[in-house]
């Protein structure tokens, strides 16, 4: 786990300056090159989903049962949500429709970030479309770890065939979508909330009260808790999308909003995982 830690971090670091130069071949008209960087990338992006994901499946979480073991598997989940807030801020837009004719003038350290405004059009496969959509699956992703202090529960059959295209090595030279098994381990991981979160809202305009939303965590079942470490991650990025990605603010705001009136702990079933002492921490956190 340990290694796998540091492989995540590596990958972190490596995301937006590989996602750059691509940019730059396709700005180049250099379609093959762009294609050879992105493939390995997408690989890169799914190895690292499926460690977080998929692990149960693989039967990682079971061979992690003691002390040692679950303090390296949560360094490795603390990891993989920090690269998946990365995804984020990578395949999202950096500004509002209406603000990009305002700001056209206005360039950002694009050594720093990089946003589908920086990916050139006119590529056959990359496109700005396919990769938005990773980017809002990712987002829904880390709106549910939040509000649920984890990740709900997937349908197990859905996990199994996440991990047999992530373990089969599809050849996306020979044709094959690229996009296809990050999106069959993202699409799983965000339905399994927005399920919960469509319900709550239901029941809130059912209510006649804006501010009734409620989520039956006594029926949520999770695939994994958050400890201290990454439920704070978890609420760094959602707060940090707020600012860095104005498409999310709303979203970002509500999902801090609700958790922040139903904080850990709340009920008896919440926040389990974590102590007294995490649970007070989240708590101040949110505030």
């Amino acid at each position: 786990a340990s290694a796998a830690g540091r492989g995540v971090l590596s990958a972190s670091a490596a995301l937006k300056p590989c996602l750059r130069y691509m940019a730059e071949r396709i700005g180049s008209a250099d379609d093959a090159g762009a294609l050879r960087l992105f493939l390995p990338v997408m690989r890169m992006i799914e190895g690292v989903l499926g460690r977080l994901f998929l692990e149960r499946t693989r039967g990682g979480e079971a061979n992690s049962m003691d002390k040692k073991g679950q303090v390296e598997g949560d360094a490795l989940r603390s990891s993989c949500i920090k690269f998946l807030e990365i995804v984020v801020l990578c395949f999202s837009k950096k500004e509002l429709p209406f603000q990009q004719a305002a700001s056209r003038m206005k360039k950002d350290n694009i050594a720093n970030d990089f946003s589908l405004e920086d990916l050139p059009p006119g590529h056959p496969i990359i496109t700005r479309e396919s990769l938005e959509e990773i980017g809002d699956y990712a987002f829904s992703t880390l709106r549910g770890l939040v509000l649920l202090g984890g990740q709900a529960a997937i349908d197990p059959n859905l996990l199994l065939a996440a991990a047999a295209s992530s373990s089969s090595g599809s050849n996306f030279m020979g044709g094959s979508n690229p996009f296809t098994p990050i999106l069959d381990i993202l699409k799983p991981a965000a339905l399994a909330f927005l399920n919960f979160e469509t319900d709550a809202e239901k029941a809130e305009a059912s209510g006649g009260d804006k501010h009734s939303f409620t989520l039956d965590r006594a029926n949520i079942e999770l695939d994994f808790g958050l400890s201290q470490k990454s439920y704070s991650l978890s609420i760094n990025a959602i707060q940090m999308l707020a600012t860095k990605r104005p498409v999310y603010f709303k979203e970002s705001s509500v999902c801090l909003a609700r958790r922040a009136i139903d904080p850990p702990g709340a009920s008896d079933n919440d926040g389990v995982l974590l102590s007294k002492a995490a649970i007070t921490g989240i708590r101040t956190h949110l505030r």
